[in-house]
């Protein structure tokens, strides 16, 4: 059985953060140049419940800190990961961040994949009556990111369907004479859920299909107008 931990995801102002609110809707800017300023950067927080140690940060009352000898604020909560680099803890995966985005930030909890940080030499292997002394903490990928279990599989890479996007519009957009072009568009996975659903406006947006051809459909509020279920990505924000 995989092993894991339930975490709380909480977003909180900052001054930069490639993830921003803008109006009520999330989207993701990877450099500085993408904002305007109407964004409002934010940094997301994986806390738990677990015991906070000396050293160790944490969040309450929508700020967080670093504990010394007592704790501050009403209910405190470890932090586990975060897109804020300047506490150096691990870090959130972008997958996530893009399906936070698609989402529109409806994800208040996830699972984090966990191990035994012994490896192979726990001392608990084998030995039932030993389990205490397994040490159980985050299994982190290379780039020190944390593993959300319940994220869907993503068949593209970021950089791969934002080329897809600025060839296809390059061509669309030849037809027509003084059109003006979209302004930087998010690649979000479609996953079809309710709460997904609930959080894309009503509008005329880029889509790419499972065979992996692209052309612009709108969204109207329940699902996409022509092709909903061969609809695996579409870009944010609406064309028209």
């Amino acid at each position: 059985m995989e092993q894991y931990k339930e975490v709380q995801v909480v977003m909180l102002p900052t001054e930069w953060s490639p993830l921003c609110i803008t109006g009520s809707i999330l989207s993701l800017h990877n450099n500085k140049f993408q904002r305007n300023k109407w964004d409002s950067p934010q940094h997301l927080y994986f806390t738990s419940n677990d015991e906070i140690k000396y050293d160790e940060y944490y969040l309450s009352d929508n700020t967080f800190y670093c504990r010394s000898i007592g704790l501050n604020g009403t209910n405190p909560k470890r932090i586990e990961a975060t897109t804020n680099k300047e506490l150096e803890l691990p870090s959130i995966p972008e997958s996530f961040l893009q399906r936070y985005t698609a989402c529109n930030g409806k994800i208040e909890k996830v699972k984090l994949k966990t191990c035994c940080l012994y490896g192979d030499n726990c001392p608990s292997m084998g030995a039932f009556d030993k389990q205490d002394l397994c040490n159980v903490g985050l299994e982190l990928t290379d780039k020190n990111e944390v593993i959300v279990l319940d994220e869907p599989a993503v068949g593209y890479g970021v950089q791969e369907l934002a080329q897809n996007a600025v060839t296809f519009l390059e061509k669309e957009f030849a037809k027509i004479d003084n059109q003006i072009l979209p302004p930087v568009l998010t690649a979000v996975q479609y996953t079809g859920t309710p709460v997904q659903k609930e959080a894309i406006p009503y509008g005329r947006y880029l889509v790419m299909r499972k065979d992996g051809e692209m052309h612009l459909e709108t969204f109207n509020g329940t699902g996409w107008a022509y092709n909903n279920n061969s609809i695996t990505w579409f870009y944010m924000p609406a064309i028209g």
